[in-house]
């Protein structure tokens, strides 16, 4: 097993694009797959090595996670590159498509309990180049939110108004408007402070 050294400091983002970039050099077995974000997750230098090696699926991330799971099979090493909440989002998507599954039918308010602590975390944790668990918080409350819109009373009843899905369907409407709600609440709620 190969042992790199700390260089100089680098986003998180720029250094899985300088990880794809020297897989593409020396394992022919990689293949990159993306959901039309190559500039922001820094594929540019592994399309530019090997452009036959390289999917875009678009905005498609089911479909990327299926022809990743296919490219597995044949053999490949597929990374399917996608923002942690698109993944996960996704996939929640399936079930509520689905909605044959006894657990999605049945709504508590409990979920809801957990859906508004949920969103507190969310505002709380949303700390960029802070510590390393802040992003699992952040993300572990981005989870539990999206299971509250589906098994929350309140949630569920919130996102499945017309007005909410017209902006971008149940789980995208999340994506599109979260940011505008941490920017305007992160200034109030990183002064709160826990413990010592």
């Amino acid at each position: 097993m190969s042992i790199y050294t700390y260089e100089t400091k680098k986003d998180t983002r720029s250094g899985f694009g300088a990880g794809m970039e020297f897989l593409s050099l020396t394992n022919p077995k990689v293949v990159a797959l993306c959901a039309d974000l190559i500039g922001s997750l820094k594929l540019e230098p592994f399309i530019k090595n090997c452009p036959e090696r390289f999917f875009q699926t678009g905005i498609a991330e089911a479909n990327m996670i299926g022809i990743a799971a296919g490219l597995s099979i044949g053999g490949y090493i597929p990374f399917a590159t996608t923002f942690a909440n698109f993944g996960t989002g996704i996939l929640f998507a399936f079930l509520f498509v689905l909605d044959k599954q006894h657990w999605l039918k049945m709504k508590s308010y409990v979920f809801d309990l957990i859906g508004f602590a949920s969103v507190f975390l969310i505002f709380y944790f949303y700390k960029p180049q802070y510590v390393w668990y802040n992003n699992i918080i952040f993300n572990l409350a981005v989870f539990t939110m999206m299971v509250s819109a589906f098994k929350g009373k309140l949630f569920n009843y919130f996102h499945t108004r017309p007005w909410v899905y017209i902006i971008g369907g149940m789980c995208y409407s999340i994506y599109l408007l979260h940011y505008a709600f941490f920017h305007f609440l992160v200034p109030y709620t990183s002064k709160i402070q826990f413990g010592m």
